[in-house]
This record gives structure tokens, C-alpha cells and sequence, in this order.
């Protein structure tokens, strides 16, 4: 990325705006019904003539999974307060979503679109119409939620539990995007402050002052390695050491590159470091303690944290092998915290070693529920089901007489 003094702070793949300005939304498709003020009103035409008429629009700012070298890991987030309530749709859509100006088209209709109606409690997606738990009315504020790792979208309510509403949602990029009818109107908030931000998950504004952008800057700077221009190898583990990690084990290791989404193993380039402290509002040294603390804590509290987290080391550790060596597998399980989760991870890590074989993603995707489902009693492995070979052969060797 070119260095800049202010501004929005984007990403390829990962977060890109259609402008440098600030997030919000537009009338793309210049429908005539839909008026939007600054700072993101939206409503529709009050005419009753249009009453049964929809019309959208959508973010200037568009989140993704990152490309080929992306890790799939990214979760967004943004809020709609409801100020007048009304038919509306709101939700996630490809770039390929164009209504033009027709007043019938709107989101969740085809396949390029998901969206949710909180007033009839139904969500929509390529025709397909289904009911909904969560419900909506004047003065409620929405959150969706786009996870990228485990492909759903979410929603929530005035700050509530995240519900999903869409699973297998295989999209490399997708806009925020509402549909509206008459008497409805509404405001659409990109963060970076939120009435509840989801554990794991980051706003849409990546946005700088100069003042903040300077601090960061200067802070990269001074932790950078003069030879890759990026905080990588030794220069990263002082990093992670000034933050707090007093081991190579610590959660620090593996939460940071997690929650920036570093692309790359033991590095952090420029454009990660500073669109994802813009994301968390964090501009010097002590910010970024706290927020790194705030995500280590977020991994321990939060079941769906903590399997993103998990499944983002996988991908990570390997970096462009197709799986782990012994000693990348047993780092990885040390990072995330599972080798003090388990009575017999050290039995497990002996015979990882002893077998000399490489993790598959099928192992490690399987190990969280094989170590549940046996917990502290080796007498729970049931012989019938469907354990990845590799397990079974632990079980006999390891655990089958165990005393």
C-alpha cells in the first residue's frame, strides 16, 4: 500500500472502498425512490403512489475473503438502526446485485443476495423464502454479521446473541446492502463504535486522522525489518514481547496474525497493520495492549471465537504446505490453549511425534470434538464412529488400557 497521511485505510480482498472516503451508503443504480442524507439515512419515497415499490442500496465499502493468499478468516459487521418501521430487507450481497431501476428487485430475491425482513420475520435468498426467529420494529438496532471462516451470516437484535440466518454462503465478496419500501427509514452505521461489536468480528471504517495515522506509522516503523519492509520474523517476536508474550507459546503468537488476518506466517506488512488497527481503534503501543488482551479474552469466552481462532492457525502454521509437521501441529494446539484443555494431550503429542506423521486438516479439524467426546474417560471412544484413522490408532496404542 502507498503511504498516505489520513484517510480510509483498505485492504485488497479483504476490505476495499469505492472511494477514500469514509464508509457509507449509495444509490448505485440511481433509483429515483430511494433518498439517502448524510450520515446514512435511507428511506423511501413517502408517495403512496410507489406504496408496494421497493428500491436498494448498498455500502461503498465491500469485505472479502482475501484472494488466493487470504485465510478465510474475516468476520464484519455493521448495525442499522430502524427510525421509522417498515417492509425492509437487510443483509449481504455480490457485487453482481444490481436492481437498476426496476421497483420489484431486491435483496435476497436471486442467488447474488441474502436478506432478512424483520417485520414478517422471514429471510430470503435466490427465491427462496423461510421463516426467521428475530423480529424488528421502530427504534431497534440490527447487526449483521459476516463470518468468512465458517461462511454464515448472522444477525442480532439491540445488542443480543448472534442467530444465524444463512449458512454455505461460498461468496469471495460481499457488500452491506439494504432493500426498503415506503414509510421506511432507517441509518446504517459502519462502526467503528457499535451498540455491540461481535466477539472476533471488526466494523467497516477503517478510517484515519493524521494524528493517528502518524502514530502508527511510527510504531510499524520502529518494529519493522529493513530487508522485507514488514514486521516479520525477529522483528515480529519483539513485537509480540513489547506486548506482553513471554514465551513462544504465548496466545499473542497466534491471536495477533489472527485477528489482523496476516496472509503470511511470522509476517505483518504495512497495509495489514494499518487497516486493522483503524478497524480496532487502536493507535499506539498501550491500545493495542488492550485490545490484544480484549481478543486473548475473547478466544477463552467465546465458542465461535475460539473455533475461528483455531481454524485460522491451521491454515496459518502450514502456509503453503497442504499440512502440519509433528512440531508445527503440537505449536499449534499449544497456541490455542487445547494441550491445557486435555488430560492426555501430552500422550497425544508423544504419539504425533512417535508416528512422525504430518496433520491433515481433517485430524485437526476433528481433534476439538474427538478430545470433547473423550474428555478425562478413555472408556467414552466409541469404536463406531467415524474418527479419522489416525485417532483410532492413538485410542489402540495410547489409551485402549490405559489405568
Amino acid at each position: 500500500m502507498e503511504r498516505k497521511s489520513e484517510g480510509t485505510f483498505v485492504r485488497e480482498n479483504i476490505i476495499t472502498t469505492d472511494d477514500d472516503k469514509p464508509p457509507r451508503m449509495v444509490n448505485w443504480t440511481n433509483n429515483k425512490h430511494i433518498n439517502i442524507k448524510e450520515p446514512n439515512h435511507i428511506s423511501f419515497t413517502n408517495d403512496y403512489y410507489w406504496y408496494y415499490y421497493w428500491g436498494s442500496a448498498r455500502a461503498s465499502v465491500k469485505v472479502g475473503r482475501g484472494g488466493e493468499a487470504g485465510l478465510s478468516s474475516g468476520c464484519w459487521y455493521y448495525e442499522v438502526s430502524i427510525k421509522e418501521s417498515g417492509t425492509c430487507r437487510i443483509g449481504w450481497a455480490l457485487p453482481t446485485f444490481n436492481p437498476g431501476e426496476s421497483t420489484d428487485v431486491k435483496l435476497g430475491d436471486g442467488g447474488d443476495s441474502w436478506g432478512v425482513d424483520g417485520n414478517g420475520q422471514k429471510k430470503y435468498h435466490a427465491t427462496k423464502e423461510e421463516s426467521f426467529t428475530q423480529s424488528w420494529s421502530t427504534g431497534t438496532v440490527v447487526g449483521t454479521m459476516v463470518d468468512f471462516s465458517t461462511n454464515k451470516i448472522y444477525y442480532c437484535v439491540n445488542g443480543g446473541p448472534l442467530v444465524a440466518a444463512f449458512t454455505q454462503v461460498l461468496a469471495d465478496q460481499l457488500y452491506p446492502c439494504v432493500s426498503l419500501q415506503s414509510r421506511c427509514k432507517m441509518e446504517v452505521n459502519f462502526g467503528p463504535v457499535f451498540k455491540k461489536c461481535p466477539a472476533g468480528s471488526f466494523g467497516l471504517n477503517p478510517t484515519l486522522t493524521r494524528s493517528q495515522t502518524s502514530q502508527l506509522e511510527q510504531l510499524f516503523d520502529t518494529h519493522k525489518d529493513p530487508e522485507t519492509g514488514a514486521i516479520s520474523g525477529r522483528s515480529l517476536l519483539g513485537l509480540l514481547r513489547n506486548l506482553g508474550a513471554n514465551s513462544g507459546n504465548h496466545p499473542l503468537v497466534g491471536v495477533v496474525p489472527w485477528r489482523i488476518n496476516a496472509g503470511k506466517l511470522l509476517t505483518l506488512t504495512y497495509d495489514e497493520w494499518m487497516c486493522s488497527w483503524a478497524l480496532a481503534q487502536a493507535y499506539n503501543l498501550n491500545d493495542i495492549k488492550r485490545v490484544t488482551a480484549e481478543w486473548i479474552k475473547e478466544t477463552e469466552d467465546d465458542d465461535r471465537c475460539f473455533a475461528n481462532y483455531y481454524n485460522y492457525i491451521f491454515r496459518y502454521l502450514k502456509n503453503a504446505n497442504a499440512s502440519l509437521s509433528p512440531p508445527e501441529a503440537i505449536k499449534g494446539w499449544q497456541l490455542t490453549g487445547v494441550d491445557k484443555k486435555w488430560k492426555f494431550f501430552d500422550l497425544w503429542a508423544a504419539f504425533v511425534n512417535e508416528k512422525k506423521a504430518h496433520i491433515t486438516w481433517s485430524v485437526w479439524d476433528q481433534f476439538l470434538p474427538f478430545i470433547k467426546t473423550i474428555g478425562p474417560d478413555p472408556s467414552k471412544f466409541d469404536e463406531n464412529d467415524m474418527w479419522p484413522l489416525f485417532m483410532e490408532e492413538f485410542f489402540e496404542a495410547k489409551l485402549k488400557n490405559y489405568k
